[in-house]
């Protein structure tokens, strides 16, 4: 494993260290999508990609992101509800009664991935950029080089408001984000999270997992998946619930009472959405509706990054959002909780 360099120390004081020795080898074995390295970042050490150190500065740097108060970020761990998440915001903002030409675009341009650019280097450097996201990003911004990150640029050029997604912990993110944007915290059994992100793992070429799914189970308890820990990811947000700023889910809420869920949306981002309005964002953002308009790419978010070469060509993915259906013998084994 190469590492880009022996430490970094950003401007929000947040230090980066590459992962060394053992783990690394261990890591590299069982998910040997990760060629480059691996970082740790942050006081709760999230793992990510060494491509990492190249963004971290930009993804910290509230005037180079240009957050604005019209801006609604959507902070998850992964598995959590995310692209579903990214789904009925953008519609509740942007496509309300459904006649937004816009709505077939692609995903990762509506609602770009904040940190996708480091996760996919490997990718890109092999592949080489996807056309249809740098066409969308040029379009916007001709003067834009996707080789300064795709997602970061669609992220800047995003249309307003600009519905942002992103699974890095707070501590890695801009210090004043609360302070200006809208963002919304999914939470989600941990159970399901964890056996979604294993199919998930099998499934996408930049983790490309070959290991066990018992050993799966102690790397996510253990924060060695990227974007770390699953319960350290949740202690920073948890705190922070009671900001006037923050919106904060849970999965299971969503899928038990989406009418309500709505509702407490619709007054948290101040939209003011009439009641057909908010049955038109429950109908389109139905499992069922978005699986049959996304198919395989709900789990990618979307089809041009699919067209990425992300996807193992063995494998198949598929949107269940059942809540309830994890793999709760191992995860009780581990942690005495089910």
């Amino acid at each position: 494993m190469g590492h880009w360099r022996l430490n970094m120390k950003l401007s929000n004081g947040a230090v980066v260290t590459p992962v060394t020795g053992e783990e690394a080898e261990d890591l590299l074995k069982n998910f040997p999508g990760y060629v480059d390295g691996l970082v740790r970042a942050g006081p709760s050490r999230c793992l990510l990609p060494t491509a990492y150190n190249r963004f971290a500065e930009e993804y910290i740097n509230f005037k180079v992101l240009r957050f604005r108060s019209s801006d609604v970020v959507i902070v998850t761990y992964a598995k959590c509800g995310t692209t579903w998440m990214q789904e009925i915001l953008w519609t509740m903002c942007h496509n309300p009664d459904l006649d937004n030409p816009d709505a077939d675009l692609d995903l990762s341009i509506r609602s770009p991935f904040l940190e996708f650019d480091c996760m996919v280097d490997v990718l890109t450097k092999k592949n080489g950029h996807n056309s249809t996201l740098v066409k969308a990003l040029q379009k916007r911004d001709p003067a834009a080089s996707p080789d300064a990150g795709v997602f970061l640029g669609l992220t800047k050029v995003a249309e307003d408001p600009r519905i942002i997604k992103t699974h890095l912990p707070f501590s890695i993110l801009p210090l004043n984000l609360l302070d200006t944007c809208k963002v919304v915290y999914v939470a989600r059994n941990p159970k399901d999270a964890l056996s979604s992100y294993l199919h998930h793992h099998r499934l996408i070429k930049i983790h490309d997992y070959q290991g066990t799914d018992d050993q799966f189970v102690d790397y996510f308890i253990n924060g060695q998946l990227l974007h770390g820990g699953y319960a350290d990811h949740l202690a920073e947000a948890w705190p922070l619930r009671g900001h006037k700023n923050l919106a904060f889910l849970f999965y299971e809420d969503l899928k038990r009472d989406p009418d309500a869920q709505l509702k407490n949306l619709d007054a948290f981002l101040g939209t003011g959405l009439t009641d057909q309005q908010l049955d038109n964002v429950k109908n389109r953002t139905g499992f069922s509706n978005m699986k049959a308009r996304m198919g395989a790419c709900v789990a990618v978010d979307g089809d041009a990054v699919e067209g990425m070469g992300i996807l193992s060509s063995a494998k198949s993915a598929k949107l269940c959002g059942r809540a309830g259906v994890g793999r709760c013998d191992l995860y009780r084994l581990r942690t005495g909780y089910c």
